[in-house]
């Protein structure tokens, strides 16, 4: 074994591994041991094969071996970190353009910086920036008009979803009503166009 893509996943489990090495045999007998719990791995070539991660109890790093009889596993394990699973539970703002752009903070627990973690708005993925536990920052992609969820995930593959986010055609402004006040502000303007919907803001 030489590697492990993605290192981390939740203790829920259910976390598809990439794992690479040299001398792996497509029989029916190639397995992964996660921990000292052992998992019927996918042969995908003689130096590649697919583990699915078993459900632990509790956060930490565990050994991947493999093995091609479910016998003799490999002695140099890599680690792999099980961590408290993520979630999502709201976001700000809710609704955006299509042509993307918009910084959105993403709200919920559990969230980790590391090279890995993404925020995806319908199945497109894009950088996360974690601020905290409790908080990352995601740049929206383009998108048509619709309404998708929006998913956070620690390691870039396990996708927890939690909330909705909304593409809307951008604003477009075609009068206004004065065009004119004083200096001292304080006047009321009312503003026509189309796609001005009732959170927008005037800037």
């Amino acid at each position: 074994m030489t590697s492990l893509t993605p290192t981390s996943g939740a203790v829920a489990g259910g976390t598809v591994i990439t794992v690479t090495g040299t001398g792996f045999l497509a029989m029916q007998t190639l397995t992964c041991s996660v921990g000292a719990v052992r998992q019927l791995a996918t042969y995908q070539t003689a130096s590649l094969m697919l583990c699915l991660t078993p459900t632990t109890g509790a956060t930490g790093t565990v050994a991947v071996e493999a093995s091609n009889n479910n016998n003799d596993f490999s002695s140099n394990g890599i680690g792999f970190l099980y961590r408290a699973t993520e979630s999502v539970t709201s976001v700000q703002p809710t609704i955006a353009s299509v042509f993307g752009g918009t910084s959105v903070t993403v709200f919920g627990s559990e969230f980790v910086s590391t090279t890995s973690t993404q925020c995806r708005f319908g199945v497109t993925s894009v950088t996360a920036t974690v601020q905290t536990s409790t908080r990352v920052l995601c740049v929206t992609p383009l998108h048509a008009t619709s309404t998708v969820s929006v998913s956070v995930a620690n390691n870039g593959i396990d996708f927890v979803t939690g909330v909705w986010f909304t593409y809307t055609d951008a604003p477009t402004v075609t009068s206004l009503l004065p065009v004119l006040g004083p200096v001292t502000g304080g006047t009321v303007v009312s503003v026509f166009g189309l796609n001005l919907l009732n959170v927008s803001r005037c800037a």
